[in-house]
């Protein structure tokens, strides 16, 4: 059973803690819920059970919240952004903290751009996903290779609404 089908039986009979609070991933009632410095145990104020991943997911999936891509959260892109927006900001953040960023390439049926931070990621846009401006807006997948097994990791979106 995977991590996101074990959180789904997360309800309000499970022992509080932030790993089983929905809040978890998006750390929006994260504040005062531990309460004071001085109380002898956490008091979880605003705890609520739930799956925190899937909710994570959700937000990315909606534009939301960004992918955080590698393992230290500089990199992030947006399933809203288009490829030079994506590029622009990856760029920006490569400069700063020592990543590699690709130049964004044709790929299949779309563009893709590699990324080289805290691991090998490639993000794809399909041109077929235009916008009546003929902007392209939607990541539709990240690839990167498994760091233990060498498999491919696949994490795809589907379009946005």
């Amino acid at each position: 059973m995977e991590l996101v089908e074990l959180l789904d039986k997360i309800d309000e009979t499970a022992p509080k803690s932030c790993q089983t609070c929905l809040y978890m991933g998006t750390h929006e009632k994260c504040e005062k819920c531990l309460g004071p410095v001085s109380a002898p145990a956490y008091e979880y104020n605003n705890w609520v059970p739930g799956n925190w991943l899937r909710r994570l997911d959700e937000a990315e999936r909606a534009g939301r919240r960004s992918i955080v891509i590698g393992d230290q959260g500089e990199a992030e892109v947006n399933v809203k952004q288009s490829p030079a927006e994506a590029s622009r900001h990856l760029h920006y953040v490569a400069e700063q903290c020592g990543y590699s960023v690709g130049h964004l390439t044709p790929s299949g049926t779309g563009l893709s751009l590699a990324v080289c931070a805290d691991g090998c990621f490639r993000l794809y846009w399909d041109t077929a996903d235009k916008d009546e401006g003929g902007k392209l807006h939607h990541i539709d997948k990240i690839v990167q290779p498994d760091p233990i097994t060498g498999e491919t990791v696949i994490r795809s979106w589907p379009k946005i609404g």
